[in-house]
């Protein structure tokens, strides 16, 4: 638990990521209850589709900021992976 909450921009990183997700979690339900939006579930001000829309690339964001916090994973990438030179096995 140390590692993962050890410090304060990890733990707002922690909470903030649980938080969209839960979001999401409570969002895209009503969304595909409702597709075309009649009874509103998501309130008036705003469609669950544009909730969801709006939710999703924060929560990937946050996720991939968390990720880039761990030292085993400082300089890496997800789309452009790069051979570990110090990888016995990298052909």
């Amino acid at each position: 638990m140390q590692r993962h909450l050890g410090s304060d921009g990890l733990f707002v990183f922690w909470l903030i990521f649980v938080l969209m997700a839960l979001s999401l979690l409570t969002v895209v339900p009503m969304w595909l209850i409702d597709l075309n939006d009649e009874q509103q579930l998501c309130g008036a001000s705003m469609s669950c589709a544009s909730n969801v829309v709006l939710t999703l690339p924060f929560t990937v964001g946050t996720g991939l900021m968390l990720r880039g916090t761990y030292p085993e994973n400082f300089g890496s990438s997800l789309l452009l992976p790069e051979a570990d030179p110090d990888d016995d096995d990298a052909s």
